[in-house]
């Protein structure tokens, strides 16, 4: 759910997921999709002492309810604004300046890439940067670092900055006085 965050990925999310959740019918994996919502909103709106933020106990998994809120609140308003557009590759731009990244000269970043991250996230989920950038239409295959390659050994952005990136393009693209 914190990869996609849209009832209308279900069975995306599901397929991450897998096991007993792949093989449910499409109703059933939307009703878990809901019930989790549903219990992270209520988690959040209980009083909590811990500094952690209110945490879901659901089926034995802890979630952070504000965290996979905001999460799903950023990832709905992404697709939204993304369906907007009849072809999203070449129109869907991220409209304010984000301040460019430590690595983003090495690679050559730009405001494109950042709509192209965006678009891979919405595609291939938050977090799955292998598949973003082996996703053609994205063009970002030489902007990003293959998972095989460590730190030392490539110039371009690799998961930690590309997360810590993202998150900040999320919070700039879909603030949350929108929702």
């Amino acid at each position: 759910v914190m990869k996609f965050g849209n009832e209308n990925q279900i069975d995306l999310i599901a397929a991450d997921v897998g096991g007993a959740v792949v093989a449910a019918p499409p109703e059933a994996q939307i009703e878990l999709f809901n019930a989790l919502i549903d219990g992270c909103s209520e988690a959040a709106e209980i009083e909590n002492l811990d500094l952690k933020g209110p945490v879901l106990d659901f089926f034995g998994v802890p979630v952070k309810a504000n965290d996979l809120l905001t999460r799903v609140q950023e990832l709905q308003l992404l697709a939204k604004r993304i369906s907007r557009y009849e072809d999203p590759i070449a129109q869907f731009r991220v409209l304010s300046y984000l301040k460019p990244s430590n690595w983003s000269k090495g690679c050559g970043w730009n405001q494109i890439d950042d709509a192209r991250l965006l678009l891979g996230i919405h595609y291939h989920g938050f977090g799955n940067w292998e598949m973003i950038r082996l996703d053609e239409r994205l063009g970002l295959m030489k902007k990003i670092a293959p998972v095989e390659l460590q730190n030392h050994e490539t110039f371009l952005p690799r998961a930690p900055n590309l997360r810590d990136r993202a998150n900040a393009l999320l919070e700039q693209v879909c603030p949350l006085h929108e929702f």
